[in-house]
């Protein structure tokens, strides 16, 4: 990883590799990636671009796959409130060709004072393909293709 901050801007970029991705197999895996973000002073702006590729063999499963991820998002203060939204999505490549998806969130902050503050986002994902990705690990099941939809409201103290 290496990366670089002046002032307003921040950007970083990292890149890894991974022979036998689990233990047993031939399965090796690259993965880069990038962000950054700008500081407008009544707006902070950020974004991301990663790319994981895997090639190998596993249980008589083999070729290539991987995913290409995005996203861009905005984070606005206001006083004691910190409006936030993005949007981004993900591409399948290869063996997971045309499993794509995409999601759109925002939020708000709401600081209490320097330390806890109450905090409410919602969110949705649109799948395509047999992707089933879902905003809460805690949901049911989705059927691929099917989208996914939810929100959370909360205290958030920070230490």
């Amino acid at each position: 990883r290496i990366g670089y901050a002046a002032g307003p801007f921040d950007v970083a970029a990292a890149y890894g590799k991974t022979d036998e991705l689990i233990v047993g197999s031939n399965i090796d895996l690259d993965a880069w990636n990038i962000a950054g973000s700008w500081n407008f002073g009544f707006m902070k702006l950020s974004g991301f671009f990663s790319d994981m590729s895997a090639d190998g063999s596993l249980a008589g499963v083999s070729g290539k796959a991987g995913r290409q991820n995005w996203y861009v998002g905005v984070a606005a203060p206001f006083g004691q409130w910190n409006l936030k939204a993005s949007y981004g999505g993900t591409n399948g490549k290869d063996l997971l060709d045309g499993d794509d998806g995409s999601q759109w969130a925002i939020g708000v902050d709401y600081n209490l004072s320097k330390r806890p503050a109450l905090y409410a986002t919602w969110s949705s994902i649109n799948n395509d393909g047999r992707s089933a990705f879902a905003v809460s690990t805690q949901s049911s099941a989705l059927t691929a293709g099917n989208n996914s939809t939810g929100g959370q409201i909360g205290v958030r103290h920070s230490f």
